[in-house]
């Protein structure tokens, strides 16, 4: 039985935790299950607070907003949104990467880092960076810890589990097995724009360039600064300064001098030098203007062939449905019939279409139900929680108990159904469903929508001819 966090006082029916991953002053990351997708692996990230904090609501409402369009071999993609079961905390939830942190892998290898896996490291992450500057997204917390290296062995599984397509093939981008593997995670401290004008960061304060909060630096100057720091620790295995020791940062930063690994690592290459140098200069002006120009200068000086198709092939993004995804998530607000049919052949996106639609009906404030199958369990539990019974009640009809459920459930709230023709609808969901339209009859807001291959047999199943 795993400790759980104090910040956490349950989580949704979805999810099981299985291990908390770390701890820190706005919140908890923990590794669990999605019980609803046949057991796929998550981090959930659970913050402290609805709207009190540095990390309001709207804050991380806007950044999961923002994450969930992007698709980049070097990102995990999230996946859920929303308000934890009886406690002010919001969480959300991203694809689990198997790995550890940059340094743990570090310690791993036989021998220090090499100047070529310096660069290898250092070009991946100034590639999700270049992607993330494109998209209007700077990550504010860029660390060692924030820098996962895959496993490679326990990858197939995870991205198995992590695919709504068994036969999904391997994503354009996707290094070499033979080369490290990085992924930024933890954007709890994203801006979503060049927030110039602001003085204050969530930045760990041992990776903040000295005028940060003087000269209101970019937020991609910050990072750039951060990821230089970083790759030095990688390469000398230390920063210029013990780490925690705020007088001894402040005495580094007085000097005027950018961190050079040549006084650790005396091998150390000219180019390699002459890049944390340029990454680490206390001149916001003398760094790089931008990830992609740094990135540009170590293409232009190193022939890493591992690098390429990682740098240049970003995973296809889920994009020109999104007039189809806003209507979707929209729907318990508009008129018309309650239930809708998003009918389709195998394979042409209706799961991700409806799980783009759930994200944005969650993100809005809304609650949003998924099953993945009339047959999962785990999220007609979730939707049952809604409307609590008393232990010593009798089990209820399922027309009563839909009755009880549909009461209790938020206006605006929006049932997902994927799949609807592979299973037998329970009485219990079949019930929901065909209430929900009469309610809808009624006026009250809320929508079901059913995702098929096969309309006629899910009508027939969902007992929606007329009776």
């Amino acid at each position: 039985m795993h400790h759980r966090p104090s910040c956490i006082c349950a989580l949704p029916e979805r999810y099981r935790l299985l291990d908390v991953l770390g701890e820190g002053g706005e919140g908890v990351a923990c590794l669990v299950e999605d019980l609803a997708s046949g057991g796929r692996l998550l981090t959930l990230k659970a913050v402290r607070g609805a709207g009190g904090g540095k990390v309001s609501r709207e804050r991380l409402r806007e950044i999961f907003l923002a994450l969930s369009r992007l698709a980049h071999p070097g990102l995990a993609r999230v996946r859920d949104f929303g308000r934890l079961p009886g406690a002010t905390g919001l969480f959300f939830t991203a694809d689990f990467v198997p790995g550890r942190p940059l340094l743990d892998w570090a310690a791993s290898l036989e021998k220090e880092p090499s100047d070529a896996l310096v660069f290898t490291i250092g070009a991946q992450a100034l590639s999700v960076l270049s992607y993330l500057e494109r998209k209007g997204i700077h990550h504010g917390d860029l660390k060692p810890q924030n820098i996962i290296i895959e496993d490679r062995a326990a990858s197939g599984s995870a991205a198995a589990a992590a695919s709504d397509d068994p036969g999904e093939p391997t994503a354009p981008g996707t290094p070499p097995r033979s080369s490290p593997r990085l992924f930024l995670i933890d954007f709890g401290a994203a801006r979503l724009r060049d927030a110039a004008a602001e003085n204050t960061s969530l930045a760990t304060a041992a990776y903040l360039p000295p005028r940060w909060s003087l000269e209101r630096e970019s937020a991609i100057s910050q990072d750039l600064y951060a990821l230089g720091l970083t790759l030095l620790q990688l390469h000398a295995g230390r920063l210029p300064f013990p780490l925690g020791d705020e007088s001894a940062q402040r005495a580094w930063h007085l000097t005027g001098q950018p961190a050079s690994p040549r006084r650790w690592r005396p091998d150390v290459s000219p180019a390699l030098d002459l890049l944390l140098q340029r990454l680490t200069h206390p001149d916001p002006a003398e760094r790089f203007a931008s990830a992609a120009a740094a990135l540009e200068f170590i293409r232009q000086r190193v022939a890493l062939p591992d690098l390429e198709d990682f740098s240049t092939g970003a995973c296809p993004g889920f994009y020109g449905r999104r007039e189809q995804v806003d209507a979707i998530a929209s729907l318990p607000e508009r008129r018309g019939p309650g239930i809708a049919l998003l009918a389709g052949p195998p394979g042409i996106g209706k799961t991700r279409l409806l799980d783009a639609a759930r994200l944005r009906a969650r993100s809005a404030g809304r609650d949003a139900i998924a099953f993945a199958s009339p047959a999962d369990g785990a999220a007609l539990a979730e939707l049952e929680g809604r409307a609590s019974r008393r232990p010593s009640e009798r089990p209820a009809p399922a027309e009563l108990r839909a009755a009880q459920i549909l009461a209790a459930v938020k206006p605006g709230t929006l049932i997902l159904v994927d799949d609807a023709e592979k299973a037998p609808f329970p009485p219990l969901l079949r019930e929901i469903v065909r209430q929900a339209a009469e309610l809808r009859a009624a006026r009250k807001p809320l929508a079901c929508v059913l995702a098929t291959a096969d309309p006629a047999a899910v009508i027939e199943r969902a007992s929606l001819r007329a009776r």
